[in-house]
């Protein structure tokens, strides 16, 4: 397959030289199995190049066992996880946070700030609607994935820096609680310190060991980094992982999000925390047709579905019975107000061009319980927005009609299975359920009904009876 004496093989690739290792058979581990999709086969076949995708069973052979995340969390194996997803208002950054924004000293964008804001309310479980069942203490330990280490100089695009954000976290959130007002009892610090491959294994284990340690009262530490810490991190109380740009690969994603669901002491859920600013002047519903502004929402979801099938399941019933909180979220960080919701309370439409005092008037400082007041009633619209668009975008489209097919060849297989235990004269305590059931089913319904009629009925229970108590769990009209 390639040859042994390359200077820069890599351990992986040796194991594959049959001429180094003289193996019969190879045993494959993974939490993230690299399978090809049809347009990355077909552009690797123009350009030559051999892919190993792991579900090619001439490759790789059958798959000897397989745990699903949500079997893994039914046993305990692993804890479960939230995605919360920030809209934050550009605006509503920018009104608080001017003096820190104007300063030459540092390298702070409104973008980034929004950004900080935006993990910081998750961190701090501020303005979640969901019953987190006794999960109501704020984050203590987090990894933050960036763009880049630095800023390059002179780039005519902004990216995300992981240094940038280390440095900036806690000023940046200390500046929006000053503004805010918020109860010092209250008050979450923010200590963030910044990793990077460059560094050697002694100062990269120095980081790890600050995450890993015990934090003061009412502090989060984050550990900020571009991907040195996607797999192979053993930080077991890591609370969560924010994605503040889109990661490379999907699996990226997958191996950061299993970083939190690792099990410790105490710890009942990871969180997946997804901070995303909508620029000034733009609209939620605008930027939501931005592929830009929420392209790490969608990668992070799409990769989410894509190996975890509750997760997929959720995303693909939210257009047939809503949202469901418990694992996902939408917090809205902005201070506007639909023009329908204003006239209903009577808010009054600022004059274009007048601030928010007049000459002659005193200054009056920003009133946070106005602002959460108003908050709260945005917060439907971007969110009944986002879900929408989640469906569009990440949901599988041919879902139902795929499951429709799926079901037919099922219902047939049961049907010849429950024929064939009937006609058996040996099955003597069977016949005589199914004759008791089709006699008080023909009374009910109707007397016509003929066994073969009966047995389908069965098939098709059998079949939707689990389906409708996945899809209408906590319904009473389920449980009936």
């Amino acid at each position: 397959m390639y040859g042994g004496d390359e200077p820069d093989e890599s351990a992986f690739v040796r194991v594959h030289n049959a001429a180094y290792i003289r193996s019969a058979k190879r045993l494959y581990m993974t939490a993230t199995p690299r399978i090809y999709g049809d347009n990355a086969k077909a552009s690797a076949e123009r350009e030559s190049i051999a892919l190993c995708s792991m579900d090619d069973e001439t490759l790789f052979g059958k798959e000897f066992y397989v745990i699903t995340f949500s079997e893994a969390v039914r046993r305990g194996l692993l804890v479960d996880y939230k995605v919360i997803v920030l809209s934050v208002d550009a605006k509503h950054i920018s009104h608080r946070l001017q003096s820190l924004l104007k300063d030459d000293d540092n390298q702070l964008k409104v973008d980034d700030a929004g950004k900080i804001v935006g993990c910081w309310k998750a961190l701090a479980k501020q303005g979640l609607v969901e019953d987190l069942n006794g999960d109501t203490d704020a984050m203590k330990r987090a990894v933050a994935f960036c763009q880049v280490i630095e800023i390059p100089t002179k780039a005519r695009v902004h990216k995300v820096s992981s240094k940038n954000i280390a440095n900036m976290f806690q000023k940046v959130v200390e500046a929006y609680q000053e503004k805010e007002e918020i109860d010092p009892t209250t008050r979450l610090i923010c200590e963030a310190n910044h990793v990077d491959g460059g560094m050697n294994a002694s100062l990269k284990e120095e980081k790890i060991d600050w995450l890993k340690a015990e934090t003061p009262d009412q502090t989060c530490r984050i550990l900020s980094n571009v991907r040195c810490l996607s797999e192979g991190v053993d930080v077991p109380a890591l609370d969560a992982v924010l994605f503040l740009t889109p990661r490379n690969s999907q699996i990226d994603v997958v191996q950061s999000v299993g970083r939190v669901m690792r099990n410790a002491p105490g710890k009942k859920r990871g969180y997946v925390i997804l901070p995303v600013v909508i620029p000034d002047g733009l609209e939620a519903h605008e930027a939501l047709n931005d592929n830009k502004t929420f392209s790490v929402v969608w990668q992070v979801l799409q990769a989410l579905r894509s190996h975890d099938d509750r997760f997929d399941a959720m995303v693909n019933k939210l257009d047939l019975i809503g949202k469901d909180p418990s694992k996902m979220e939408v917090v809205a960080i902005t201070d506007k107000v639909p023009t329908r919701q204003a006239k209903a309370l009577n808010v009054k439409k600022p004059i274009a061009g007048k601030g928010s005092f007049g000459i002659g008037s005193l200054p009056h400082r920003h009133d946070p319980a106005e602002a959460q007041a108003t908050m709260q009633f945005e917060i439907g619209e971007i969110e009944r927005a986002i879900y929408a668009k989640l469906v569009q975008k990440v949901g599988n489209r041919h879902h139902w009609e795929d499951w429709a097919n799926d079901i037919a060849k099922i219902a047939q297989t049961h049907i010849t299975r429950i024929t064939t235990i009937l006609e058996n004269p040996n099955n003597i305590a069977e016949r005589e359920a199914f004759s008791s059931f089709a006699t008080e089913l023909r009374g009910d319904l109707n007397d016509s009904l003929g066994d073969g009629e009966i047995i389908e009925m069965l098939a098709q229970h059998v079949i939707t009876k689990p389906v409708f108590d996945a899809l209408f769990e906590g319904y009473n009209f389920a449980e009936a």
